[in-house]
């Protein structure tokens, strides 16, 4: 804001984004899980889940 040309004040806006950033996370893990609905063999299975979790949720992620 001016005031006699002089600046006096700032104006700003913030919004919460987290609720929008959470829904668009969980699509996108959703998405990804479901392209292994085709897989039948286990460890094919949770091979590829692990690829789509670990990225996003986990710093590792391993199965036995």
């Amino acid at each position: 804001m001016r005031e006699d040309g002089h600046l006096v004040e700032w104006v700003g806006t913030a919004s919460d984004i987290e609720d929008q950033w959470q829904g668009q996370r969980r699509r996108r893990l959703l998405d990804a899980a479901a392209a292994t609905s085709g897989l039948t063999n286990v460890d094919d299975m949770l091979d590829a889940l692990l690829h789509v979790i670990v990225p996003e949720l986990a710093d590792g992620c391993g199965f036995h």
